[in-house]
C-alpha cells in the first residue's frame, strides 16, 4: 500500500498499530519469517519490521511531493503462529500541534504513560534498528523525567 502525500500541507503520515503481530525475529533481531517494509520518508531509513508491535506508532515524514510505501510480507507457511494487524492510518498537516518533531519515529504526547522500544520486550532490538524517540513535555510542566 501506498501513501501519497495529498498536498503541501501534509508532512507526515502516523501509522498506530491497534494490533500487530507477526514472527519475531531471530535471537541477533533478524526479520526472516515476516517482516514489514516502509520506505520513501525523509527522516529514517527502516530495517525490516517484525515480531509484536500493537499498540505502538510511528511518524513518517513526507518529502516533497513523495509517496510512502507500506508493505507486509509473510511466510505461508508458517500458519499456526496467530498473525493479526489492525493499522490506522493519519495524515498529519504541517501546522498541527501534535505533528512530531522532524527526525522523531515515535512521539509521545501524553503526560503520563510508558515510552516503549519497537518490538521491545519480545524482541530486545531489532536488527539495524536506530532511531529517535521524542517525548513532548506538559504544557505545565516544569521538568520532564524519562526512565528506561
Amino acid at each position: 500500500m501506498s501513501f501519497n502525500q495529498p498536498n503541501a500541507d501534509v508532512c507526515q503520515v502516523l501509522l498506530t498499530f491497534h494490533e500487530m503481530e507477526l514472527v519475531k525475529g531471530d535471537m541477533n533481531g533478524h526479520c526472516l519469517i515476516d517482516n514489514i517494509n516502509i520506505f520513501g520518508m525523509t527522516n529514517i531509513q527502516l530495517p525490516h519490521l517484525c515480531g509484536p508491535l500493537s499498540k505502538q506508532h510511528m511518524y513518517l515524514e513526507f518529502g516533497r511531493g513523495s509517496k510512502i510505501t507500506f508493505s507486509i510480507s509473510i511466510d505461508g507457511f508458517q500458519d499456526d503462529v496467530g498473525r493479526k494487524w489492525n493499522v490506522q492510518v493519519s495524515y498529519i498537516r504541517c501546522n498541527d500541534p501534535f505533528r512530531a518533531p522532524s527526525g522523531c519515529l515515535q512521539y509521545y504526547t501524553a503526560s503520563t504513560g510508558t515510552v516503549k522500544m519497537l518490538g521491545y520486550p519480545e524482541i530486545p532490538h531489532l536488527a539495524g534498528l536506530q532511531y529517535t524517540i521524542c517525548v513532548r513535555r506538559a504544557l505545565a510542566a516544569e521538568s520532564i523525567f524519562v526512565r528506561f
